[in-house]
């Protein structure tokens, strides 16, 4: 499950890492050594936010296209897909796809 909030101006999604100015994907993935993990930096992803009230919204295509586009993203990232966003606090504002 995915969670989202209005009120962001920008969104920021950890897309990928960098080793002295190297990609890190393949390490990432494929060792679970601290170290090497630890010395990569970040590389970030911007994505428009949005203003707008998303906790009456009653199913995914009522999200707004920032929304989408930002969990589109996520699960090209992630490489899997995202079956739940939580819209706000209550269990009815999950949003299954």
């Amino acid at each position: 499950m995915f969670a989202l909030s209005k009120g962001f101006h920008v969104i920021l999604l950890g897309s990928n890492s960098e080793y002295e100015k190297s990609l890190c994907e393949s390490i990432n993935k494929n060792t679970n050594d601290k170290c090497v993990n630890l010395c990569c930096s970040p590389i970030y992803e911007e994505f428009e936010g949005f203003d707008e009230d998303i906790s009456g919204c009653k199913s995914f295509d009522e999200l707004p296209e920032a929304c989408k586009k930002y969990i589109a993203r996520l699960e090209e990232v992630c490489e899997c897909k995202v079956v739940m966003v939580g819209n706000g606090p209550d269990r009815s504002q999950i949003l299954e796809r």
